[in-house]
């Protein structure tokens, strides 16, 4: 269950990254708030990689 999580949020957010565009409870796209973006996108993949490693790991 927890690698599945990771996995999702980890695809989520690469997914996102390549978009340029993310949801959170509305669209957030890259060019209009480009902090936004980057804080929830790396977000999603730094909970995707923590969530693989406590899934392998732990």
């Amino acid at each position: 269950m927890v690698l599945a999580l990771g996995g999702i949020l980890l695809l989520w957010g690469l997914f996102d990254l390549a978009r340029g565009t993310t949801w959170l409870a509305i669209p957030v796209a890259k060019k209009d708030y480009p902090v936004v973006y980057f804080f929830i996108v790396f977000t999603w993949i730094l909970l995707g990689g923590y969530w693989l490693f406590v899934g392998v790991y732990l």
